[in-house]
């Protein structure tokens, strides 16, 4: 599901079945062999693990994270929660956009849909398979032309392990 708030996930699917993918719209994820999530986590915890320290917790927005931001623009005037740090980060790079009940994270400078952790698996092999395995810079051009915070060392990394590739 996209990062957003909704009242049941029933009304999230509803909401986003209808939206084109480039607004953070609904597909039917496949299974994919090419790469294993299991693999895929693994590339993700070792790029992760080469960041400096300071860059880690927000390098890849998890859908805790997103949530948070989510709170935060959509109670602009409480204070009490987070701390200001946090909240001048979040108003800095991000807006929502709502569609049905749901509230989507997108990036302030593009106005794409935040491609959460969580989600980074099934999108990546997506645009990889529908490009038909076209390497590292089709991957991430067609990954970027609908999404954001996708980094493009951890396409690399996949593209390098991916079995069909090979």
């Amino acid at each position: 599901m996209t990062p957003a708030i909704s009242s049941s996930p029933a009304a999230a699917a509803a909401a986003l079945a209808n939206v084109p993918a480039a607004a953070g719209g609904i597909y039917i994820p496949q299974a994919y062999s090419f790469l294993s999530p299991e693999t895929f986590e693994t590339l993700v915890e070792g790029y992760i693990s080469q960041l400096h320290v300071r860059k880690r917790n927000k390098a890849l927005i998890n859908q805790q994270l997103a949530n948070d931001c989510l709170m935060v623009l959509t109670n602009p005037e409480n204070t009490a929660i987070f701390n200001p740090k946090f909240r001048w980060w979040v108003r800095k790079h991000f807006v929502f956009t709502v569609v049905g009940e749901l509230r989507i994270l997108m990036d302030k400078k593009n106005g794409k849909p935040v491609c959460v952790r969580e989600q980074l698996y099934d999108k990546v092999c997506y645009f990889h398979h529908i490009i038909g395995h076209g390497g590292r810079d089709k991957t991430f051009a067609a990954i970027t032309k609908s999404y954001s915070k996708v980094p493009a060392e951890l396409v690399s990394l996949f593209t390098k392990n991916c079995q069909t590739c090979l």
